[in-house]
């Protein structure tokens, strides 16, 4: 049997979650703000370093795609046609 209160004490430990969720998503986007900011301001080494790994941990060759992206240009573009 549940109590009058209890529906008030449920409704604010629900507020308090969707607002740790809250925080939690802004703290990250935050994070990720600062790291593209942190960036922009490096040098271009340390940019191409930070290029690189990524791209190696997503299992993507840094140079093949350099060579393709300038493939590209040279063609005049890319085209995609969907149906």
């Amino acid at each position: 049997m549940s109590k009058p209160g209890d529906k008030y004490i449920d409704n604010e430990e629900e507020k308090k979650s969707n607002k740790a969720e809250r925080l939690k998503e802004l703290r990250l986007l935050c994070a990720s703000k600062r790291g593209e900011l942190q960036l922009k301001r490096s040098s271009k080494v340390c940019r191409e370093s930070v290029f690189s790994k990524t791209l190696k941990d997503i299992g993507i060759d840094k140079d093949k795609l350099k060579k393709d992206l300038e493939e590209i240009k040279k063609q005049g573009g890319l085209e995609i046609k969907l149906n």
